[in-house]
């Protein structure tokens, strides 16, 4: 049944097994000399250099302290981003703020729409703030539960010490309630960083990194490589990636009804034992209804970039596996009841992508994972917001993506994973 299906998915998409426009390399084409570092990249690359004098351990430690100067009990952390942006403040001195944060508003701007992250520094300290005052609310909460039960107790007659002992309670609770001046606050946050600026990073990478900051700005801004936020609004709900979807099953569905396949899209399914919040999503499962029972043929996700497949390959995998193993439930009504791995078949896996790769694009991204990786050197290397490659580094960044390509490769072949081009 399963060389049925693959046949009729190749006599329409072509073989799948054909992984040869996944090579690619840096070549002539790609000029790289006077490379330009876009603002996210940068922002990562001063967050890697930052972390060479402030390690993980410090991060957490930073982080702890701010909660338990405030008593902060609710949901709360800070990124490295965010974390990083309050350094600078304390290298900048509080000078430059507004060319930092129009640096760091870079950060919000994803695709062609906007994410709400606190980046700004009187953003951040407003959101620790923010933190305390949810903090003093659910105290509050608490201190007026107690005194109802308080009353509920007095009502029932219960003994003075049972209505002791919940007042003593609420005293502690009450004695918690603390309101932060936001001003205060910010000076002393600014004082715990600037501890360790002055304990872990010596002035001469102090002025570095202040040099490269400011050139990178300026150079930026004259370059117009920095997105207005204004220009952006927040997604409305529509995706490329969802119409994508749309086509790939319209182009499907006839054909597979016509040979005696069921194909159904966004498929959801979690573990038989309901673990709380752990769900399996399925682009497309190909099968056949059978007494109520789905019986699963061919698992496909759609992917508008075959770069993508790269980053799914492994959880999908896996995903895989536990359909196999019949661990998976439905998690959704569908016209049957039941789902079921095909049992004497090893199921089809793959993907429907575009056919074109944008070679340039990927070639960018090994770049910048490079640079990023590497920001304790590249940020040196910066002059305004190009970079010039030394030979040691172009033949780095060649290495990494023939490895990086080989290793992807490797991966579908292993799996024999289908990668069938849909225009």
């Amino acid at each position: 049944m399963n060389s049925q299906l693959t046949s009729i998915l190749e006599s329409t998409f072509g073989n799948g097994h054909n992984y040869h426009d996944l090579h690619y390399q840096i070549n002539h084409d790609h000029d790289i000399t006077n490379y330009l570092v876009l603002p996210i990249p940068f922002i990562k690359i001063i967050s890697k250099y930052l972390d060479e004098f402030i390690s993980n351990n410090n991060h957490y430690r930073l982080i702890r302290n701010i909660r338990n100067r405030y008593n902060i009990k609710v949901k709360f952390n800070l990124t490295k981003f965010q974390t990083s942006r309050i350094f600078l403040e304390n290298i900048f001195k509080k000078s430059n703020t507004e060319q930092l944060d129009l640096l760091y508003e870079q950060l919000k701007l994803y695709g062609n729409y906007v994410l709400d992250m606190n980046i700004k520094y009187d953003e951040i300290i407003k959101y620790i703030h923010d933190c305390t005052e949810k903090n003093n609310h659910y105290l509050k909460l608490q201190v007026i539960e107690l005194n109802q039960k308080i009353e509920r107790m007095k009502y029932n007659e219960c003994s003075h010490d049972k209505i002791e002992v919940i007042k003593s309670k609420q005293f502690e609770i009450e004695n918690e309630i603390e309101n932060f001046d936001l001003n205060d606050m910010e000076n002393n946050i600014y004082t715990m960083f600037n501890q360790y600026v002055v304990m872990k990073i010596n002035n001469e990478k102090q002025e570095i990194i202040k040099s490269k900051v400011i050139d990178y700005i300026t150079n930026t801004i004259l370059t117009n490589s920095f997105r207005n936020l204004t220009d952006y609004s927040k997604n409305n709900g529509s995706s490329f990636g969802k119409s994508y979807e749309n086509i790939i099953f319209d182009n499907l569905k006839t054909v597979l009804n016509h040979h005696g396949f069921e194909i159904i899209k966004n498929v959801e399914l979690t573990f038989a034992m309901e673990f709380s919040g752990i769900k399996l999503e399925y682009d497309f499962m190909i099968g056949k209804i059978i007494d109520q029972t789905f019986i699963v043929y061919a698992v496909f996700d759609a992917k508008i970039s075959k770069a993508l497949i790269h980053k799914d390959i492994d959880k999908f995998v896996t995903s895989i596996d536990y359909l196999m193993q019949n661990k998976l439930t439905l998690r959704q009504r569908h016209s049957f009841k039941n789902i079921l791995a095909v049992p004497d078949d090893k199921i089809i896996i793959g993907y429907f992508c575009q056919s074109e790769i944008n070679y340039k694009k990927e070639i960018s991204k090994s770049i910048s994972t490079y640079l990023i990786n590497n920001g304790n050197k590249t940020l040196e290397l910066l002059e305004g917001c190009h970079i010039n490659f030394t030979l040691e580094m172009l033949e780095n960044i060649c290495r990494d993506i023939m490895i990086d390509n080989h290793e992807f490769i490797e991966t579908l072949k292993k799996h024999q994973t289908c990668v069938f081009n849909v225009n």
